[in-house]
Order: C-alpha cells, then sequence, then structure tokens
C-alpha cells in the first residue's frame, strides 16, 4: 500500500500598511505606490514577528525593512519618510491569493532607522514596532480630573454616570451585558472628553463592539455605579479588568477566522467539560522543530478561595471559618494532606467586586457563586506541580488540517501523547531563512476523553524516541512548498 504524501505549504508573508483613518492602503509620499511588502517579490521586507499572550489585551510586533527603495525611474527614496505613528499593520502568510485572511493586524507605535559603517561596509534599517490593533482599548480615555471638567463645562456629572451603570444588584447579569453598557456609556462620554477617535479606528479594522469583545456566558452580581473613579483618568479596560478579575478571568487577544482580532473574555476554562471543548490541534512530527518543557513547584497552591470585597465578613476571618459555612475548596487546608504538611499555607484568593448583602442579610447567591469560583479555582490549579510546561516550536506552515500558523492563545496542541495548553503565540519570520511559530505552553499532561486531568506524562525518553522516529520515516513522505 503506497503512504499517502504529506504536503504543507510554507507561507509567502506580506505585510500591507494601511491609513486608520479611511481604511485603505497607503501610498508612498514620493513615488505614489502603496505600501504593500512581499516576501520574493521586492526585498524590502527584511523580518518581522509579533507575540499574543493570555492576559494581555495589546500583543505586539515589530518589523524591519531595508530602508531605500527605487520608483523605476532611477529616483530612490527613504521609506522613513513612509511610516507613521498609527497607521495599521495587516500582516499575511497564506499564498498570496486575493481570500486571504491576515494572521496579524497591529497599530505603529514608533519607528527607528539604524545605520551602521564599517570595514566592510554599511549596515542600515528601518523598524518599526507596535501592539496588535486590540491595544486600543487601553488607549480609550475619559478624564474625569476636576479642571478638566471645568474646562468643557458639557460632562455628565458622575451622579448621572452612577444613575445610567446602576442596575439592579439582586438580579445576575451577564458579563457581556455589562461590558457593552459600560463601553457605550465609556464612548458618551470620550466624545466630550476623551479619545473617542480611539473607538473608531478599533471598530474599523476590529469590528463592531458585537464581534470585538468574543465574551462567554457567564453571570455575577455587578454594582456598576462605583466602577467610575472621581477626578481621574481612566481607560476602559481597565474598568473591565476590575470587573472580571484574574485568575479566575481571562482576558486576551486573538485572531478570529474572519480575519478581525478579537478580544476574548471568559472564565478560566476550569471543568473538563470546557477544557474538552476548546479547539485541539495534533502537531505532528514533520513541523516540530524543538522544545523544552519543565515540571517543578514554583506554583503550588494548597488552598482556593474567592472572595467578595464588600462581603461582611472579614476576608481572612471568612477563610478561616470557610469549612464551617461552605465546602470550597479552601477545606483542604486543615485537611491531613502531603501537599499542606509539604508546601504549607498556600492560598489561591481571587478577588470580586460585588453585592456581599442583601436587606442587611446574607445574599445566599451571591454567596454560593463564591462558593462554587473557590471550588473551580482549585479544580485549575490544584495540580500544577504535576503538569509540564515550557515552549515548543513549529515549523511555519499554512496547508492542510495543522497549519501552524492559525494556532491561538488559550487553545490546546497535543503532543508527546499528552495535551498542553497554549499561553503564547509567536511568529518570527526572516528573509532567507523562512518562518517559525513559538508557543508558550502550560497544563502539560495526560487528560482522559472527558476532559479530566489523568496524570504526568511519564516515560518521556521514549516518548522523544518515538517522536524522532517518525521524524525520520516522514522525511521520504513530506513536501513542503515554498
Amino acid at each position: 500500500m503506497n503512504a499517502r504524501q504529506i504536503v504543507y505549504q510554507r507561507p509567502c508573508p506580506k505585510i500591507i500598511i494601511k491609513d486608520p483613518e479611511t481604511g485603505k492602503t497607503v501610498k508612498s509620499k514620493n513615488s505614489g505606490a502603496e505600501l504593500e511588502f512581499v516576501a520574493g517579490k521586492n526585498t524590502n521586507l527584511l523580518s518581522y514577528s509579533f507575540t499574543l499572550s493570555i492576559n494581555d489585551i495589546s500583543g505586539s510586533f515589530s518589523a524591519t525593512f531595508y530602508p531605500d527603495y527605487n520608483d523605476g525611474k532611477g529616483n530612490t527614496f527613504s521609506l522613513f519618510d513612509d511610516f507613521e505613528k498609527l497607521q495599521i499593520v495587516e500582516i499575511y502568510e497564506g499564498n498570496g491569493t486575493s481570500s486571504e485572511k491576515p494572521v496579524f493586524c497591529g497599530i505603529i507605535r514608533s519607528k527607528k532607522y539604524v545605520a551602521q559603517t564599517n570595514d566592510s561596509g554599511g549596515h542600515r534599517r528601518i523598524s518599526i514596532t507596535g501592539t496588535a490593533i486590540t491595544g486600543l482599548v487601553s488607549q480609550f480615555y475619559i478624564n474625569l480630573d476636576v479642571a478638566a471638567c471645568a474646562m468643557t463645562k458639557e460632562l455628565r456629572t458622575q451622579a448621572e454616570l452612577i444613575n445610567k451603570l446602576t442596575i439592579n444588584g439582586e438580579e445576575e447579569e451577564e458579563v457581556k451585558k455589562i461590558v457593552n453598557m459600560v463601553w457605550n456609556c465609556f464612548y458618551e462620554i470620550s466624545k466630550q472628553i476623551g479619545t473617542p477617535k480611539i473607538k473608531e479606528y478599533i471598530e474599523r479594522f476590529a469590528g463592531s463592539i458585537e464581534t470585538l469583545f468574543d465574551v462567554d456566558g457567564s453571570k455575577f452580581h455587578y454594582p456598576l455605579g462605583c466602577i467610575f473613579k472621581g477626578q481621574t483618568t481612566q481607560d476602559f479596560f481597565s474598568l473591565i479588568d476590575e470587573i472580571i478579575p484574574s485568575p479566575c478571568y481571562e482576558k486576551f487577544a486573538y485572531m478570529g477566522t474572519d480575519g478581525k482580532m478579537k478580544i476574548k473574555m471568559r472564565l478560566v476554562p476550569f471543568s473538563s467539560k470546557n477544557w474538552k471543548e476548546l479547539e485541539h490541534t495534533p502537531i505532528p512530527a514533520t513541523v516540530l522543530q524543538s522544545f523544552d518543557l519543565t515540571e517543578s513547584d514554583n506554583e503550588v497552591y494548597t488552598a482556593f478561595y474567592a472572595y467578595l470585597n464588600g462581603y461582611p465578613v472579614d476576608e481572612q476571618k471568612s477563610l478561616m471559618i470557610s469549612t464551617t459555612i461552605d465546602k470550597a475548596g479552601v477545606d483542604k487546608v486543615l485537611k491531613d494532606t502531603e501537599t499542606f504538611k509539604t508546601y504549607g499555607y498556600r492560598p489561591m484568593i481571587a478577588h470580586f467586586i460585588g453585592y456581599g448583602t442583601k436587606d442587611g442579610k446574607q445574599d445566599s447567591d451571591t454567596h454560593s457563586g463564591m462558593v462554587e469560583m473557590s471550588e473551580k479555582l482549585k479544580e485549575w490549579y490544584e495540580n500544577l506541580p504535576d503538569m509540564l510546561k515550557g515552549s515548543v516550536t513549529l515549523s511555519m506552515v499554512f496547508d492542510g488540517n495543522n497549519a501552524t500558523n492559525k494556532i491561538q492563545p488559550g487553545e490546546v496542541v497535543q503532543f508527546l501523547e499528552g495535551e498542553f495548553y497554549v499561553e503564547g503565540v509567536t511568529h518570527s519570520w526572516n528573509y532567507g531563512q523562512g518562518g517559525e511559530v513559538n508557543l508558550s505552553v502550560s497544563r502539560g499532561g495526560k487528560y482522559l476523553d472527558s476532559g479530566k486531568f489523568k496524570g504526568k506524562i511519564e516515560n518521556l525518553t521514549s516518548l522523544v524516541s518515538l517522536l524522532q522516529k517518525g521524524q525520520d520515516s516522514n522525511k521520504n513522505l513530506l513536501t513542503i512548498r515554498r
């Protein structure tokens, strides 16, 4: 029986510079040519890299170019004049077709010209750096400073803000609804004293609020009348970060299948059911270049507790008596466990803002929610000492089901007969060398079909030997097209 040939394609990277005001490709001030840099067709693009990570909505990117270009008429111009701060950068890693979607969209924050002279000649480069387009959410400001308010005399009073955002604390509200409410109110205020143009840039290149924020269906009690702090400058994301805190929630940027950058806000996928539902990508031996994995006890927790700020019982007292009022994971502290004997009291405490009382009585609904969150924290964090974490480097390929340039943060990759959580993704490309994708991974281990953590990945030496044999046996079957 003939073995099926495995075919992957190396990408043909392309970078397009666009105007944030119009959304159109920028044209050179000197030659009038569009600023579209395609590897292999012109040599201006020398390298690029970008990174997206868990609990980072901004990401980062950098790109390096040869500084001069010729207009075909004998005239030489410098690219340095064409790059401007806040221009949009779209990076593509496909085959150059018109239907191709970008793998990253960023915004230029700085540009730099480097020139060096030595005995062997000169060395000149232009580099641009910046963040993902989603990072603008942290640049979406309002200013409630007293002096600034006095200058405009148009800003709504803080009382009006409170009235607009205060909701019934006796009813749970979806996180998505709260994010939308804050966003819309924030924009109205920003039009008077803030940065409303930032919202326009975001929506032009990342979509409307309905598609920009990918929020799960989780709910909570929110006293939103108090989220605005008077007499300060505040950005939108800092407010949201307080409402849905780490380590219970994840907030990160990723590239959607529609070619638009998005911000995912979700409960950490604590349960085995959630883990099973994450996107899983097998890593074939043919694209695996290297890995570096560690098992350590640098992060060990022996107590897990979610605390509601404003709760009538002090945090420490609540933690100590928790075994008498609930069955949260923290009760393990008082049990005779080997982990506690070895590492002592190491709490994982998550703080929420919300209502702790209702009509002077204990809010049983909110309290039970905290109990459930404590149990989830325990399920996600208690096995960290038995899990592998580190980095994995892959060849940058885009053809087939195992396209490495489609892997996003918050997904799962499979290799060494185990599963790993992707915490960060970095794409790097250099002219003449090709590209690679580096993954920062954690939670490496064996998992049951149900998604529940089973235990350590053992016999690594044997598994690596099998991996190397697989790489050798696939050499004759593998075709990588440029």
